[in-house]
């Protein structure tokens, strides 16, 4: 299969607007700021952050602990020590990748946001997305393998955008312009 051919799978806006419910179950709020949505897709759709960080998350998780803290708890043990801070070293290095991706995911997500709108996803009022749909990632645990892990990533996004405010959410991320 060519590379062109898996971009267009993965990158497909209507798959992936069907995705979005489950971050709203995991925001939890009732408003979220349109700019945060921007945000979703260079998560999800890196590899190493999705598989490697996101999924391993759980309701407690912080974008603090995710990206910036020892990966593990053991990290006084001799035999852990090398491995923590590699690990850790490893979830900072993936915030690089964010920004460019940010910007290259603009216009993909401009689908995607249209496409969930259109399918009663959620309405806008004040520059605010007001979600009408959430789902319960664990209720779909019949799918497929492959759609569950990216249900679960979603809304463990959901769960670490929901405790930080967009500003910071920028900033941590390392995003100048918008």
């Amino acid at each position: 299969m060519k590379i062109e051919n898996i971009k267009n799978i993965t990158e497909n806006p209507f798959w992936l607007s069907k995705t979005l419910p489950y971050f709203f179950e995991g925001y939890g709020k009732e408003k979220l700021d349109v700019n945060v949505m921007y945000l979703i897709l260079p998560f999800i759709l890196t590899k190493s952050i999705r598989n490697g960080i996101l999924f391993s998350a759980n309701s407690s998780s912080t974008f603090d602990s995710l990206f910036y803290a020892p990966a593990s708890k053991a990290k006084n043990k001799k035999d852990k020590i090398f491995e923590t801070y590699n690990e850790s070293l490893m979830n900072k290095t993936s915030l690089v990748v964010i920004e460019e991706k940010y910007h290259n995911y603009k216009e993909l997500m401009n689908k995607v946001l249209l496409i969930a709108y259109n399918g009663g996803c959620f309405s806008i009022k004040n520059a605010k997305i007001i979600p009408l749909k959430m789902y319960d990632y664990t209720k779909t645990k019949d799918t497929e393998d492959f759609l569950f892990d990216y249900y679960k990533c979603m809304r463990n996004l959901g769960v670490v955008f929901g405790k930080e405010s967009i500003s910071n959410l920028y900033r941590k991320c390392q995003i100048s312009r918008i």
